[in-house]
């Protein structure tokens, strides 16, 4: 699970979809589907209000958790395991590549690639 503003937390199901909880009321507020396959990892954009939830179904979609709607999706032809966020940017990490992508633009700046199985901390 991972808090994002005050009093919200927001947590994966098997069903596919992100469900963010009313941790004052202790009560489910809204539930989020866009993924067509299991969630693997979900990223708060630090100093947004934005989230991204990374999939096997090849994505990584954004979430503007003022208005609880999908803003982007990012399809990436691998499985995403994590994403990481700074200025802008995001790393997303696949399999046998990390991608660099532009949010504002929505557009992929690079890639690395050629070193295995990639692994971020965070």
């Amino acid at each position: 699970p991972s808090f994002t503003k005050v009093g919200e937390l927001v947590s994966v199901g098997n069903d596919h979809s992100l469900y963010v909880w009313d941790m004052n009321n202790r009560m489910l507020a809204r539930t989020l589907a866009g993924h067509s396959d299991h969630i693997t990892y979900v990223a708060l954009l630090g100093g947004t209000h934005m989230i991204a939830s990374c999939s096997i179904d090849m994505t990584v979609c954004l979430w503007d958790l003022e208005t609880y709607q999908r803003k982007g999706r990012i399809k990436t032809g691998s499985t995403v395991k994590h994403a990481s966020y700074a200025q802008e940017r995001m790393l997303i990490t696949c399999p046998q590549e990390a991608i660099v992508w532009d949010l504002s633009s929505q557009s992929r700046i690079g890639a690395l690639t050629g070193c295995g199985e990639l692994m971020v901390a965070g």
